[in-house]
């Protein structure tokens, strides 16, 4: 059994494998004993492709993503998000405002990132949630359901390219009715049980929803969200005689969106009629919540025709065509994740990573040997073998999704989400890039 393995693996990694025997002609078998000889075979199979519409994705994140964003190749799509915000336990103003009274509120957006034109003018507007959010971190919800559309608590016209002059950094800043402060100050006063804990917290506060009511062109992907409270407070300061005397200070109360409460995402993908026909030549990706490609590996008659067979090597590779050169283009997610279609949502309802089993990820790479830009899975085989365990008389379906990876905080592990950014990609489906190939072995005594 070591001459086998050593055999067999010695044929893969040397290249005798390269070619392709729809025959099952043995291959390199003169370079064994005859009573000890391992039978090799390469045959060629046709995966099919197509487009699949992803009505909605698995976003839970700590960034909101707020705008409109149009592609001419890919169609429209609209984010906006719906947050809670943290409150420690027991919480209480750090000063009593002057008078009982708030002065103003304002609702901070800090972002890290955009695709778009800086100068699309747009207008984010601020409504009540008034309904407890449920933990459904999926991307089609629908806000009407948790929130109070008939009230909004404020609104501000914004550029991006404004928003960094006037605040030298990346924030926007919305004022919202004072009414909202001064009720949080009062229920402070009134009634400290509502601060007793997170959840109490929520009871009285269930969060805002924050959206655009005009304009397209521009998306953030926001870090950071905040309402600050200003107000004015009673201060005392002693000279250096000793003697006290009061002013007039300001200051202001913060509660921010943390990852111990909730927000959700809500992302909608337009015009999808086109990536969704029949086509012949190409499949789409499009993101978030747009279209995957579907892959079918032709499973049944790759096991009618190997037998039993051991599977050894699977290699796919899929070849994009060029992305946009349009100026407002965003680049190819720059990994691409290949999961049997089965398993898409516990995938990422579970954290789980690539384990190049059931899973397999890779990274957007130049090819120089082929001088092109291609997503490599490499060898899927054990995918293949753990589907005829499964599911012998079916073929097998996986999803082409793309991703973005997280390093895990102050560990070598990373985390998988589903590429958030809006962003279109075409595949080629041709039949240099649907034809696979299938080494199989067989070990004869």
């Amino acid at each position: 059994m070591k001459l086998r393995s050593s055999i067999v693996g010695l044929m893969l990694s040397a290249g005798f494998l390269s070619g392709c025997n729809d025959d099952l002609n043995y291959v390199g078998g003169s370079i064994q004993p005859d009573e000890d000889r391992i039978d090799v075979m390469v045959d060629s199979f046709m995966m099919a492709s197509s487009t699949v519409k992803i009505d909605s994705i698995y976003a839970k994140t700590s960034s909101g993503y707020l705008g409109q964003f149009f592609d001419p190749q890919y169609g429209d799509y609209k984010a906006d998000y719906i947050c809670q915000f943290y409150c420690k336990e027991g919480y209480t103003f750090a000063h009593e405002p002057l008078n009982g009274k708030i002065d103003s509120v304002v609702f901070v957006m800090l972002y890290n990132s955009y695709i778009g034109d800086s100068l699309s003018p747009m207008k984010a507007e601020i409504f009540p949630v008034v309904k407890s959010l449920d933990r459904n971190y999926y991307t089609n919800i629908n806000p009407e359901d948790y929130c109070n559309m008939q009230t909004s608590l404020g609104g501000q016209a914004y550029t991006v390219y404004n928003a960094v002059k006037a605040t030298k950094n990346d924030t926007i800043k919305i004022r919202l009715k004072d009414e909202l402060g001064q009720q949080i100050y009062d229920e402070t006063i009134n009634n400290p049980s509502s601060f007793a804990n997170q959840e109490a917290f929520n009871r009285f506060f269930p969060g805002l929803y924050v959206t655009n009511t005009y304009g397209m062109g521009v998306t953030l992907r926001v870090n950071a969200s905040g309402i600050m409270i200003h107000y004015r407070y009673e201060a005392t300061t002693t000279d250096s005689k000793g003697n006290d005397s009061t002013y007039v200070a300001n200051t202001n109360e913060l509660f921010i969106v943390t990852n111990e409460v909730i927000q959700l995402n809500r992302m909608k993908s337009y015009g999808l009629d086109e990536l969704l026909a029949p086509n012949n030549n190409y499949t789409y990706l499009k993101t978030p919540a747009g279209v995957y490609t579907r892959l079918v590996i032709p499973a049944k008659k790759i096991f009618e025709r190997v037998g039993d067979r051991i599977i050894n090597d699977l290699p796919v590779a899929i070849k994009p065509l060029p992305s946009s050169d349009w100026e407002y283009a965003s680049s190819p997610s720059s990994y691409l994740l290949l999961l049997p279609e089965d398993s898409l949502k516990t995938f990422f309802e579970k954290n789980k990573i690539d384990d190049n089993i059931t899973s397999f990820k890779t990274k957007y790479s130049y090819s120089s040997t082929e001088r092109i830009y291609m997503y490599n899975f490499g060898n899927i085989a054990r995918l293949l073998k753990k589907h005829k365990e499964n599911a012998p008389d079916e073929d097998l379906r996986v999803l082409l999704i793309p991703i973005e990876t997280d390093a895990a905080t102050n560990t070598y592990s990373y985390y998988i989400r589903n590429f958030l950014r809006p962003s279109g990609l075409t595949l080629r489906k041709d039949s240099e890039v649907m034809s696979i190939k299938v080494t199989t072995s067989k070990y004869e005594k």
